[in-house]
């Protein structure tokens, strides 16, 4: 389980792991394109993901949404 920060990562395990049985992610980001404009701090996710979404291939690479396709578990 996890919230906000943990929430992402549950997200991401979620498409990424069959480790656990089940996951449940409470205000995590799913997907990193459409967070960016929705935060007021425009340089956190220019920061961490070294760019905006239309010049950093990151926002698709580290985006559990571009991943669900894997997914085999429940969330």
């Amino acid at each position: 389980m996890g919230w906000s920060f943990g929430g992402y990562m549950v997200n991401w395990l979620q498409a990424t792991t069959t480790r656990y049985k089940c996951f449940a992610s409470m205000m995590g980001l799913y997907n990193l394109k459409s967070f960016y404009g929705t935060t007021e701090e425009l340089w956190f996710p220019e920061w961490d993901l070294k760019g905006t979404p239309w010049n950093s291939a990151l926002y698709t690479v580290d985006s559990p949404s571009e991943h669900v396709k894997n997914s085999l578990l429940p969330l």
